[in-house]
Formats: C-alpha cells, sequence, structure tokens
C-alpha cells in the first residue's frame, strides 16, 4: 500500500446535518475553537469533519485512485421521511454526495476531497431534504494524501447553496458560490475561496469580481469526476 492510500484510510470523521437556506455564514471560526466547542458548534446544516482521534476508522469500501485519494463510487439510499405536502411518513432515496476541488491559493496548489452519506431527512421546509453522516475529508499535495483538520460542510438546505471549510497552514478556507440566480439559488458548484485569519475575512474571493477561483465536481456513480476545468458563468438572472 502506497503513503497516500494509507494515509487516507486511516482517517475519516464525525456525524453532521442540514437545515433549509443558504449555508450558514458564521462558519469561519479559528480551529481551536471549533475543537473545543464542538458540540455547540454544530447546527443544523453544519458537518464536522475530523475534529477527533476517535473518528478515526478505516473505510470499508476502499475506492478508485484519483489524484492521489481512494474515491468511492456513491450509492443512492433510502430513508423514510414525513412529507410536507401530506405530512404523511414515505421513503425518499437521496444519493451520496461526494465532491473533489480544486485547492489554489497564493503558492498552495492541491485539492480535496470529501464524502457524504445519508443519514435521514429534514421535512420542515416545502420538500424533505437530505441529512448526512460525515464519510471523511481529506487533502492532497502532489499525490500524497492527509486529513482535513476543523472540516465543516454546509449543504445549504433546499437550495442547496452549499460551503465547505477548513484549516489549513494557519488559515481558514471557505469555498462558497460568487454567483446566485433568481431566489438565490446557486446554478453550479462551489467555484471561489473565502480566507479567514482566525475569525476575520482576510480575503473574500467570492464576490462578483471572483479573485480567489477554484473548481468543484461532483463525484459520479463509477467514481469518476468530469475534468476540473473552469467553467465559471454568472447564473442567469444574477443581478451583480
Amino acid at each position: 500500500m502506497n503513503r497516500s492510500n494509507a494515509c487516507m484510510l486511516l482517517w475519516a470523521s464525525t456525524v453532521f446535518v442540514l437545515a433549509a437556506c443558504h449555508g450558514d455564514n458564521n462558519l469561519a471560526r479559528d480551529s481551536s475553537a471549533a475543537d473545543s466547542s464542538q458540540a455547540d458548534a454544530r447546527t443544523d446544516d453544519t458537518a464536522v469533519f475530523g475534529d477527533s482521534a476517535v473518528d478515526a476508522v478505516v473505510p470499508s469500501d476502499g475506492g478508485k485512485p484519483l489524484l492521489g485519494f481512494l474515491v468511492r463510487e456513491p450509492k443512492q439510499q433510502q430513508v423514510k421521511c414525513v412529507d410536507p405536502m401530506t405530512q404523511g411518513e414515505k421513503p425518499f432515496t437521496f444519493g451520496q454526495t461526494d465532491f473533489i476541488c480544486t485547492f489554489v491559493h497564493q503558492a498552495i496548489s492541491g485539492h480535496v476531497y470529501f464524502r457524504s452519506d445519508v443519514a435521514g431527512c429534514d421535512s420542515s421546509g416545502i420538500a424533505p431534504v437530505p441529512k448526512f453522516s460525515s464519510g471523511g475529508a481529506w487533502l492532497a499535495f502532489n499525490g500524497v494524501v492527509q486529513p482535513i483538520t476543523g472540516g465543516r460542510y454546509s449543504y445549504g438546505g433546499a437550495h442547496n447553496n452549499d460551503a465547505f471549510e477548513f484549516d489549513y497552514n494557519g488559515r481558514r478556507y471557505r469555498y462558497d458560490h460568487s454567483s446566485f440566480g433568481v431566489g438565490y439559488r446557486k446554478c453550479q458548484p462551489m467555484d471561489c475561496l473565502k480566507v479567514y485569519t482566525g475569525t476575520a475575512l482576510s480575503e473574500d474571493g467570492c464576490t462578483p469580481e471572483r479573485k480567489l477561483p477554484i473548481v468543484c465536481r461532483q463525484v459520479k456513480a463509477d467514481a469518476s469526476i468530469d475534468p476540473l476545468t473552469d467553467t465559471f458563468q454568472k447564473c442567469p438572472g444574477d443581478p451583480n
């Protein structure tokens, strides 16, 4: 087993849930605060990755090598949920939701991979929204993999305006969206970075100018992804 596969297989993470609306804009915080108040910090739309060595497990499904990661084949999972329209319980099917993204900032150039498992659903909105537990999150530099620290993923509720954050090299990075269309809905995967020093926003790359671009691709059922080529376009109806 090579070093990258060994690193990835030794780490995974903790349980998270999600709720309706845009991702929590207060997710960014320093890693020491996140680690010391993990139980209190989890909100309805926040996923916590790798905050405790107790959570380290070996993924039973292995995966296909890609960019140094072992990438799994996401599956469909069925859960029972209350239909908000009828108030009756019935089964709904949601997919495991995994992403691979570029990680580019100043001299940094690498990739991030995170997995999301279906754990239930939330019926508080106009339609059921899946809840997830974490399947793990990792960084890779030149094919060498290391676990994410201080990672948090927000599914973004009914509009799925998702965001992902983690700590690296003394900074906190937030993957977000720079463009929203009609009804404040995203039209493409996460496309930009916000950089925090402690809790202070030091670089906002998610303004309409999109000064810190990144590329994210959702993992397909065969564990492949579309090319990590920047095809960003402003969403139809974006007023900016």
